[in-house]
């Protein structure tokens, strides 16, 4: 007996010193890949570390800006449960901006009373990119994790909000409000992995109705929706179609 209690200590002390060794290399290299393992002997390797350190850097700045964005807007203005922060002045409109978007979000089965809701309006195409990098020619987001909704370039006076994009990039601003709260109450009512697993023409589609406005001008999608159409039927038509 003392000598088999002998061998499951040794071979715990063995499986003790192989689990920290494993730590030790998986620390390590987490240093290295953040940019602050030890200093590397070649001109190639520190110019790796410094670019690393700077994505690092880069990717904390980004991360405690979803978490607080209010450090870069110094105004805002609170209605209906809607808080919508600027880096300039708001106009007494937005209020009035606020309860449209409201009265088209009560529309929907997914509205919840009393929700509250954060809206930062950038109107700054670099840091809207920043904040956004996979999609920076959008009119807006939501973001999924914090629920904060960024507009790229909203004007509630004028109730315009403006993408980068070459085409379709104008909407209004209220109806892109509504638009971005029902992504968030999409999430809410089905899960983050759920509601991200959506279709896109779904997604964005029930968010559109919602909204009851597009940047797509209806009667051309009418079009492109019957010429489809008759291409299925018709396909001797598909040229036809091309070339319109």
């Amino acid at each position: 007996m003392t000598l088999h209690l002998g061998g499951f200590a040794a071979f715990g002390l063995v499986a003790a010193r192989q689990d920290a060794t494993a730590d030790g290399t998986m620390k390590q290299f987490l240093l290295q890949l953040l940019g602050f393992g030890p200093k590397p002997t070649t001109t190639v390797r520190r110019r790796l570390q410094r670019s690393n350190r700077l994505l690092t850097l880069l990717g904390l700045i980004w991360f405690g800006l979803h978490l607080f964005p209010q450090v870069l807007f110094a105004y805002h203005v609170e209605s209906e449960g809607v808080t919508v922060y600027s880096r300039k002045p708001l106009p007494p409109e937005t209020t009035a901006r606020v309860h449209e978007a409201m009265q088209l979000v009560a529309n929907s089965e997914l509205a919840i009373a009393g929700r509250s809701e954060r809206v930062f309006v950038c109107n700054q195409p670099l840091l809207f990119a920043f904040l956004n990098p996979a999609s920076f020619r959008a009119f807006a987001f939501a973001m999924p994790l914090t629920g904060n909704i960024f507009i790229a370039d909203g004007d509630p006076a004028q109730n315009l909000a403006h993408s980068r994009n070459d085409q379709h990039n104008t909407r209004t601003f209220s109806t892109v409000v509504a638009h971005e709260i029902t992504h968030g109450l999409i999430k809410h009512r089905l899960g983050f992995f759920r509601s991200f697993a959506l279709p896109t023409w779904i997604a964005e589609g029930y968010c559109d109705y919602i909204a009851q406005e597009s940047s797509f001008p209806e009667a051309e999608g009418l079009q492109l929706l019957a010429a489809e159409a008759t291409i299925h039927r018709h396909p001797s038509a598909t040229s036809s179609i091309v070339a319109w």
